[in-house]
């Protein structure tokens, strides 16, 4: 896995609201690679904030929509991006990491803590 992916979608999110910066012992690329695969990296460095479609987005990636559809998903489902529904309509956009990523996280994080609770 390419160290470099990480390392640019940490500079990304530390441009978002809250930031999410460099630090020395790189325990924030340490939670990026627990949170995304390089796909996913990719996938996010190619998002803004701004809502878009996925037609839209695999247009501008010039990749298979159903493709990019069943990532975007994905991606959603898993709290790495914002989706938003409305009717028949899907749009996805970025998220930054505090407010963002780490509140879609939260559910996931109960369930790992409750696991090594009853480990224990």
């Amino acid at each position: 896995m390419s160290e470099d992916i990480f390392r640019q979608l940490q500079l990304r999110l530390d441009l978002y609201s809250m930031g999410f910066p460099a630090t020395e012992t790189g325990i924030e690329i340490t939670i990026l690679k627990k949170l995304f695969n390089q796909k996913d990296a990719e996938m996010f460095l190619n998002m803004s904030p701004k809502l878009e479609d996925p037609e839209s987005i695999a247009q501008r990636l010039g990749s298979p929509i159903e493709e990019i559809d069943g990532q975007l998903e994905d991606m959603a489902k898993r709290g790495l991006l914002f989706r938003v529904r409305k009717g028949e309509s899907v749009k996805y956009g970025a998220i930054p990491f505090m407010h963002g990523l780490i509140e879609f996280q939260v559910k996931t994080l109960i369930a790992k803590w409750e696991l090594y609770l009853s480990s224990i």
